[in-house]
């Protein structure tokens, strides 16, 4: 108990200090001039967390979960988990995939999930980011874990800026709240692989 303790402590000074560099090298996206929708990210290198054997989580810093997965809403059920990040915001890859879609909902961009990415990571696992600022990929690229994929906003049927997150396998929808939960990005507790527990390794990846 206290090895976790010990390692949880470390993860969580970690993302403090992951928090820091995005303040300092992120500006926000201006997302009423179109000409600013998508940022070229290939040389935008962020550090952040990845704990082996868990996916990399889609923010990096510590978030308010708005609306949690499976909520009931007016003729239907949350499909996602919504948290609560300021406008401009990098979103990261989770895992390796390739982007099936970069750009925004059938409806339109102020209508459902406005600027919206979706990524196919194989073996029927999807992932989707919906609400966005800004695109920092394309329909078509490859991207590994950890790579910028784009910017929060507050696009499509959004009343404050944050990331709309959701996970399926095999075209079904699961509660994503574990990828988040796994770096502290929600909740109070950080998850620590067994293997891990009495390992003082950092697993903060530093990009350079």
């Amino acid at each position: 108990m206290k090895q976790f303790k010990k390692v949880s402590c470390i993860l969580l000074m970690l993302l403090v200090c992951s928090t820091v560099v995005q303040a300092e090298e992120i500006t926000p996206v201006v997302t009423n001039d179109q000409t600013t929708v998508y940022r070229d990210t290939s040389e935008m290198k962020l550090d952040y967390i990845q704990i082996p054997g868990f996916l990399v989580s889609p923010l990096q810093q510590k978030g308010e979960v708005l609306a949690p997965f499976n909520q009931s809403r007016i003729g239907y059920f949350h499909q996602g988990i919504d948290i609560r990040a300021a406008e401009g915001t990098p979103i990261f890859a989770s895992a390796d995939g390739t982007v099936t879609k970069a750009a925004p909902d059938s409806k339109g961009v102020t209508k459902g999930g406005g600027h919206m990415i979706f990524i196919d990571y194989g073996n029927g696992v999807e992932a989707r980011y919906m609400h966005l600022s800004a695109y920092g990929v394309k329909a078509g690229d490859h991207v590994k874990a950890g790579d910028i994929i784009g910017f929060t906003g507050n696009t499509g049927d959004s009343s404050a800026p944050h990331l709309h997150f959701e996970y399926y396998i095999g075209g079904q929808a699961i509660d994503p709240a574990f990828i988040f939960e796994a770096s502290g990005i929600i909740g109070d507790e950080v998850v620590v692989p067994i293997s891990q527990k009495n390992n003082e390794e950092s697993f903060l990846v530093i990009q350079g």
